[in-house]
């Protein structure tokens, strides 16, 4: 990848930002050693890899690589006979036993982990090195006596002779002390040897050898010759101890190089899973997501963010190759041709979509030419899509929406900035132009070019000139390509140059800001004088600056503001339509409501008039039977009158029986529900409460809704639809207290609804342990009790461990409308592993 490139496109502080969140030395290493591969199984690997690490986090929040150390230096070292101290053999106990949980971890989660498993199955635990270390070698860094039969000999000896060496110097010290020969009561060491303080007036009446003396020369410190030899059997035990000491670290400094290879690799290994696990990490920070892999050269980025950018940033929406739906389409109204006929089924294309000569150009395009004012926004978009490919051929997943796709370039090439050279003698047009000479020899079909400020620095004609022929010669070749300018004619260049699609940074001419979204398939305004009369330019200025225009520049401003307003309208009129719908939805429901109990009603009426039928039928064969026993009694032609009752019978029955004519509903037309917007009745149902939708949703499906006194923002994921009648029955019918009419049906609400009543709740929790994809719900039930029960602040204890759940904490929290501010808790409550959240009661 051109290195240049990757330093304009600050992909350095990229991997800066992931080797802050690697856990030892080789892991940051390969951090800052990332570079973005062009090999599709490289990079699917990688993304794969990220996604996997992120997956783990939820599986075991508190995973990582633990203490392990880069202790390939200190193997190689031990290889070639290097004697390695106990600290630094404790650190390759800390990396071996650290290899052996990270092994074990994600082998436990093999099914659902299966690239980073693979990479931790080839960890060696070299146990018989672990062993070894922790036999010889304790946690404060001392050789334990179990190192060697031989140490725990000599020690055991070192002892006897030291008690025995210190009794002896008690008694001559205790007997000397009361002849008044000693300084004071102690024993010291001066030179290796035990000795005490003697008066220097007594030294001769002293029976020892003289080893020191004080500064003033009142004291010296003298060894008893009754000790001497026990000085010597002890001093001689202590080589000895040492000798074995330095044997046994020679043993495990010997061991560690045998092992060599093999710890290693090892090191490597749980470096490349930290370095996954970073990679994790900073996705969560950025809210970031894998990408698709396109086959061709094309990408489509929906809500991008800049990754270096804080605050209030404002996504965009960018892409480039394969015909697609544009993305500003919707938000884009059809201009009525020239005689078109609106009853017409065929109107004209929009101007974005017609190719030279007006008509029928492919939604396909190679190059995309960003206009705009200054500072609105032309250089982070071309940054925004350059460097997130960057990051996602590095295997690292890109702060943009799901859907997002990327291409796979061989090279990634950028002309951004200001590159004039006082060394080099270069202006800032021929810095640029020398840089550009240089991309245009090397890319190709699989190249991805960005071109800042195309023809800029240089005579506004000829720049324009060059600027339009150095597109041409990329179009030509096919080389996917975007360019920022502000020259006028490349506007009608795009759009009528096959292969070339119109951008537009937006700028709100009112306020006088930019508002940084990218509109793809309409070029942009100068609105230069729009802004200077804004300002308060005197007008005979501005009309002597309209006439010194050129017509073709001002039928084009005039065009584009035309398109704009129609776009504006069209967007306004879709709104309106679908308000128009939602009420003709919200009349057909209860239009539809009112004829299933129609529908109820008549099938009760109906069943009760064959309930009565029934009864009827019943009497009536009673009746014949009294008949038919009469008539026996009287004679006569008994067989005829039988006849004539059985038919009497059979007639009542099949009446009776005969199916009760229900009325056919028509089929159901299944239809897409239609969104939650201004005016619904909804319940929130993590709060079990239901309230009125006070506008329609946000870029990211946040409404506000009114709940009996309180109001509050909740995502339209979180709300279900409710009918006025279930919206009564919730908050309360007319048995309940509410307000009821002179005919006793529930008289309209006046919009107010009952909360359930406040819950008792600590003022803490404690998440410590949760799983990342549980804790969310857990904090979200957790302050919504808090906040019904009017606490001010809460505690959400998450721990302190590798910050993934503090980080998951508190990115809810900084979205969640009942949190007002929330801040790291105090040392004595808990610090970095507790979080205080402020409520907005």
């Amino acid at each position: 990848m051109d290195s240049r490139a990757v330093t304009t496109l600050e992909f350095d502080k990229i991997r800066e930002r992931l080797a802050e969140r690697t856990s030892f030395a080789a892991g940051r290493e390969l951090a800052l050693a990332l570079e973005p591969s062009n090999g599709r199984r490289a990079v699917e690997y990688g993304l794969r890899e990220t996604s996997e690490a992120k997956l783990i986090f939820e599986l075991q929040p508190d995973f990582s690589v633990r203490s392990a150390h880069d202790v390939r230096h200190t193997a190689a070292n031990a290889r070639i006979g290097a004697l390695l101290e106990p600290a630094t053999l404790l650190e390759v106990q800390d990396t071996l036993e650290s290899g052996t949980y990270v092994r074990g971890v994600l082998l436990r989660f093999a099914d659902r982990v299966p690239i980073l498993a693979d990479r931790a199955q080839t960890i060696d635990p070299c146990s018989i090195v672990l062993r070894a270390i922790k036999d010889s070698i304790g946690e404060r860094g001392q050789v334990l006596d179990t190192a060697s039969p031989e140490l725990a000999r000599i020690r055991t000896q070192l002892r006897t002779a030291y008690n025995r060496l210190m009794d002896s110097l008690q008694r001559i010290m205790d007997a000397a002390a009361s002849r008044g020969q000693l300084q004071e009561p102690l024993i010291t060491m001066r030179a290796g040897r035990y000795v005490v303080p003697v008066r220097a007036e007594a030294r001769n009446q002293f029976r020892g050898i003289v080893h020191d003396q004080s500064a003033s020369g009142a004291t010296v410190f003298m060894e008893p010759l009754a000790t001497v030899e026990l000085n010597n059997e002890w001093r001689r035990l202590q080589l000895e101890e040492e000798h074995e000491i330095e044997r046994v670290l020679r043993h495990l400094s010997g061991l560690v190089g045998q092992f060599c290879d093999r710890i290693i690799a090892n090191v490597n290994t749980i470096a490349a899973i930290d370095l996954a696990l970073a990679k994790a990490k900073y996705a969560y920070s950025l809210r970031a997501v894998e990408p698709v892999l396109e086959e061709s050269c094309s990408f489509h980025l929906v809500q991008a963010r800049h990754p270096l950018l804080t605050g209030n940033v404002v996504p965009i929406d960018i892409r480039l190759g394969r015909g697609q739906t544009p993305v500003a389409g919707e938000d884009l109204p059809l201009p009525l041709g020239e005689g078109w006929d609106e009853g017409s089924a065929s109107p004209p294309l929009p101007l974005w979509e017609r190719g030279p000569g007006g008509e029928g150009a492919s939604k396909d395009f190679t190059a995309l030419v960003i206009t705009g004012p200054n500072t609105g926004g032309k250089t982070v978009a071309l940054k925004t899509a350059g460097l997130l490919q960057l990051m996602a051929q590095a295997g690292m997943h890109v702060p943009a929406e799901p859907g997002s796709t990327v291409a796979i370039f061989d090279e990634v090439f950028a002309d951004i900035g200001d590159e004039q050279s006082i060394e080099q003698s270069l202006s800032t047009f021929s810095s640029h132009m020398t840089n550009i000479v240089r991309i245009l020899d090397h890319a190709d079909e699989r190249s991805l070019v960005l071109l800042d400020e195309l023809g800029a620095g240089t005579d506004p004609q000829e720049g324009s000139a060059l600027a339009r022929a150095i597109l041409s010669y990329l179009i030509e070749r096919n080389v996917p390509t975007i360019a920022t300018t502000h020259y006028s004619e490349l506007k009608a260049y795009a759009y009528s140059q096959p292969g070339v699609q119109n951008a537009s940074v937006e700028f709100d001419v009112e306020s006088l800001r930019p508002t940084y979204r990218l509109i793809i398939g309409l070029p942009g305004r100068s609105n230069a004088l729009a802004i200077a009369q804004r300002l308060g330019l005197p007008e005979p200025i501005l009309a002597a600056a309209r006439g010194l225009l050129t017509e073709s520049a001002m039928q084009i401003e005039d065009l584009l503001g035309a398109i704009q307003s129609e776009r504006d309208t069209a967007r306004d009129e879709r709104l309106r339509v679908q308000r128009l719908r939602e009420e003709i939805e919200t009349q057909g429901d209860a239009l539809a409501r009112r004829l299933d109990a129609i529908e109820d009603e008549r099938a009760a009426a109906l069943e009760a008039a064959a309930g009565e039928a029934r009864a009827l039928l019943d009497e009536a064969r009673q009746r014949i039977r009294r008949a038919e026993a009469q008539v026996g009694a009287a004679g006569g032609d008994r067989l005829a009158v039988l006849r004539a009752v059985k038919d009497v019978q059979h007639a009542a029955e099949e009446i009776v029986a005969r199916p009760t004519p229900h009325r056919r509903r028509p089929a159901a037309v299944e239809e897409t529900p239609r969104p939650i917007g201004a005016g619904d009745r909804v319940e929130l149902r993590r709060l079990k409460a239901v309230g009125e939708v006070l506008g329609d949703p946000d870029e990211r499906g946040d409404v506000e809704i009114q709940l009996g006194g309180l109001r509050t923002r909740a995502n339209v994921r979180e709300l279900s639809r409710v009918t006025r009648r279930e919206a009564e029955q919730r908050i309360g019918g007319p048995e309940r207290g509410a307000r009821v009419s002179a005919a006793g049906r529930p008289a309209r609400s006046d919009g107010a609804v009952r909360l359930p009543p406040p819950p008792s709740v600590s003022v803490q929790i404690d998440v410590r342990g949760a799983r990342a994809d549980e804790v969310v719900p857990r904090v979200e039930r957790y302050l919504s009790d808090a906040y019904l029960a009017g606490m001010p602040f809460v505690r959400i204890i998450h721990g302190k461990g590798t910050g993934v759940l503090r980080q998951i904490i508190r990115d809810y929290l900084a979205t969640n409308p009942m949190v007002e501010s929330f801040q790291s808790a105090s040392q004595a409550e808990g610090g970095e592993g507790a979080t205080i959240a402020h409520l907005a009661v």
